[in-house]
């Protein structure tokens, strides 16, 4: 017997894929406003991806629909790296925003939900999922877009997203969710795009340390803060050992994600280059309760 072939591998542990799960229904009334849901539906895929040698990595892929249940072709990808100890499924709410807004989303799962100590596998994770979906036999056939990706981290998942960045990758674009670069790194990528968001009752990420980060990139930055957010709003089902950490519970979430999604949402359109991406750059156009970090 011939020995497989990576792509081969990687379409043999794709072949058996349950059925997608619907997280968002479509709905061609939507508006799609920045901040908003937009027409498509969400659906939610479980894959083992081979990553290194014989290195699995099981992903979630989230991706958009037209009609519920098959995912939609040409998808801008997005890239997905958790906060320290918070479990994937509490990003689900904000990968499937992404998806109805037409991205597909490849969220990693990490040992311990650590992406800290498995940094490989983020970026080698997003390569996997391109492979297969470069695999005309398989069910996610043409879902991927040869495009740059937007990658994305939040709190210590950022540090990761940052780093695949800084390398590259085939991502194009970052966005930091109340987190920032490892201090010890020294980055020199000068090209791309990167979006700090800051929560304004985060209790766990100090100021200072966002705008030291700011200050590190060569790359174009811009930088928000997001009134009344918490660090944890950022995930769903907060523990109550993480809220007393945080000791603030902030605004309400249907007031504070819109604000949080609005940029996130202008970067992704200039990722895909689509209509709205200068509104990224144009303070005067954000909404209430977005407002730019000052720096020294």
């Amino acid at each position: 017997m011939k020995p497989l072939t990576a792509a081969a591998a990687t379409a043999l542990l794709s072949s058996c894929a349950p059925s997608p799960t619907t997280l968002t229904e479509p709905d061609p009334q939507r508006g799609g406003a920045f901040g908003e849901d937009g027409a498509f539906g969400a659906v939610l895929l479980h894959r083992d991806l081979r990553v290194r040698g014989d290195r699995v990595v099981a992903v979630d892929i989230i991706a958009a629909t037209d009609d519920g249940t098959t995912p939609e072709r040409g998808a801008v990808p997005v890239l997905l790296v958790q906060g320290g100890s918070v479990p994937v499924e509490r990003y689900h709410w904000l990968a499937a925003h992404l998806a109805t807004r037409g991205a597909v989303v490849v969220a990693p799962r990490f040992l311990a939900d650590l992406a800290f100590f498995d940094q490989a596998d983020a970026a080698d994770s997003l390569a996997a999922a391109r492979a297969v979906s470069a695999d005309d036999n398989d069910d996610l056939a043409g879902v991927i877009d040869d495009r740059g990706a937007l990658a994305i981290g939040h709190s210590l998942g950022g540090v990761v997203a940052a780093s695949a960045f800084e390398y590259d990758h085939g991502i194009e674009a970052l966005a930091l969710l109340a987190s920032y670069p490892d201090p010890a790194s020294t980055p020199t990528r000068r090209d791309g795009r990167v979006l700090f968001l800051t929560g304004e009752q985060d209790g766990l990420v100090k100021r200072d340390d966002v705008v030291a980060g700011v200050q590190a990139l060569q790359a174009p930055v811009v930088a928000a803060d997001i009134a009344g957010l918490t660090h944890f709003q950022i995930t769903d089902d907060p523990t109550d050992a993480e809220l007393e950490k945080e000791g603030t519970t902030g605004e309400a979430l249907d007031v504070v994600r819109p604000r949080l999604l609005f940029l996130l949402d202008a970067l992704l359109a200039d990722v895909a280059d689509t209509a709205g991406a200068d509104v990224l750059d144009d303070e005067d156009r954000w909404p209430v309760g977005v407002t730019a970090v000052e720096q020294p």
